[in-house]
């Protein structure tokens, strides 16, 4: 008697104790919800254009702290737990939700600085403790190449001005900006031989003088005009047009041949 008295209570914690233990382990597995922090991410863009003397980058005046310049970006935009779980699963997305990086990119790009780059490349991801003084972020960050015929930047958003300024004067950056800028540098230089890269720094209609002069100036070196044509020629001919632009100067010889950017980009399957 003493012995049911003892060991039926237990018996029954011991069952309780297991049961409670599997459906929290499920539920946990189900719903994915753990308790471990959550910082905030955010997109900073690099945008570069085809200066007088070399490579210009547009930067932002902040207006909100810490005030400085900086890159243009901002936080991805997410929605409450419930919707991004209904979105893991297949619900449509909402629009005031960012559906990738990429996109969240591209919209600060335009909202701070009114800029529309043909397309943008991801650099890298930017996550020191020490590189926010408001707390643990997370940045992604992308490069892109625009010309001033497609890009006319007006300040936005929390950028109280905007501005160009050649990376040979760039002085201190807010955050880690100025380790981003000199990574997108670099990657820019290792990536020389992607020559459809730097069709983005073209106008609608352009020659191979035009292209070899931008190309020089991305990648920060002096390259031969005609080794560099032996290899563009083969991307610039879907664009070659018949007969120069009427506005085109007559000089001694041949005109340069000239070249339509959409017809190049859409042989490569893209669009200006």
């Amino acid at each position: 008697m003493l012995v049911r008295i003892i060991v039926y209570p237990v018996i029954s914690i011991l069952c309780t104790c297991h049961i409670y233990y599997f459906v929290s382990s499920s539920l946990q597995m189900t719903s994915y919800r753990y308790s471990h922090p959550r910082p905030s991410v955010a997109t900073d863009v690099v945008v570069l254009r085809n200066g007088h003397n070399g490579l210009e980058v547009l930067l932002i005046d902040r207006k909100e702290e810490p005030k400085g310049l900086a890159l243009p970006g901002g936080f991805l935009r997410v929605g409450p737990p419930e919707v991004e779980h209904a979105v893991a699963r297949g619900s449509a997305i909402p629009e005031d939700v960012d559906p990738s990086l990429e996109a969240c990119a591209l919209r600060e790009l335009e909202e701070e600085t009114g800029v529309h780059p043909l397309r943008i490349h991801q650099l890298g991801a930017y996550g020191d403790a020490a590189r926010d003084p408001r707390g643990r972020y997370i940045s992604a960050a992308y490069w892109t190449f625009v010309h001033d015929s497609r890009c006319e930047p007006r300040a936005g958003s929390d950028a109280g001005a905007v501005h160009w300024a050649a990376l040979s004067e760039i002085g201190r950056l807010e955050f880690d900006h100025n380790r981003i800028l000199d990574d997108a540098k670099a990657r820019i230089r290792q990536r020389h031989d992607e020559l459809d890269l730097f069709l983005e720094l073209m106008p609608e209609v352009f020659t191979y003088p035009d292209f070899h002069a931008a190309y020089q100036r991305a990648i920060g070196r002096v390259v031969d005009r005609s080794n560099l044509y032996k290899r563009a020629a083969g991307l610039l001919a879907p664009g070659e047009l018949s007969e120069p632009p009427a506005a085109t100067p007559r000089g001694r010889g041949h005109p340069p041949k000239h070249y339509n950017l959409r017809r190049v980009l859409a042989a490569l399957g893209e669009t200006a």
